[in-house]
């Protein structure tokens, strides 16, 4: 039997390329790799070139960083939703495959507390700039759900949209 995949569009084949050398070759994937991610082709053309904007998008993508990161040990379903892209550009990998979709996100993510974590443990976490609006991130993790800890790496792309920057690629694997 031969099985046929669909082509992914030119946003979701970066993003999976970034996935694929990011995972492989860690420190985090070389600048520039991933420039076509950002928002949309006219934020990216006003986004500022300067030192001054890549410390500001550092900044503001490690802020988003730990906002997401504390979302998930403090269990706080709107807040961990609001961190991300919230349209079909989301990018979001692991062990099984990419999955796609904001909605599909949303859709996943329980309201009931005990369906998260019971602990979230996170260290080296790194952020660096890719190209103008464009971050990418990464932390060691170990994560406990009902007695069993699980350990590896989780990674994002940070990318400035109109509203301010979101997450657009999210990844876990465990070691």
């Amino acid at each position: 039997m031969r099985l046929v995949a669909p082509v992914p569009s030119p946003d979701v084949a970066i993003a999976l390329t970034l996935v694929a050398g990011a995972v492989a070759c860690r420190p985090p994937v070389p600048t520039g790799s991933v420039t076509a991610l950002a928002a949309t082709p006219k934020e990216a053309a006003s986004a500022p070139t300067t030192g001054t904007a890549e410390a500001s998008d550092l900044a503001a993508a490690r802020a988003l960083f730990e906002k997401n990161i504390r979302a998930i040990q403090d269990k706080d379903r709107d807040a961990y939703l609001s961190c991300y892209r919230p349209d079909e550009r989301l990018v979001r990998s692991g062990e099984g495959g990419p999955a796609l979709g904001f909605e599909d996100l949303a859709t996943g993510t329980s309201t009931d507390p005990a369906t998260w974590p019971t602990r979230l443990e996170a260290t080296e976490l790194t952020v660096h700039p890719l190209a103008p609006g464009v971050v990418y991130g990464s932390y060691r993790y170990e994560v406990e759900f009902d007695g069993t800890v699980r350990t590896g790496w989780s990674e994002r792309v940070f990318v400035r949209t109109k509203d301010g920057f979101h997450i657009a690629l999210s990844t876990a694997f465990d070691d």
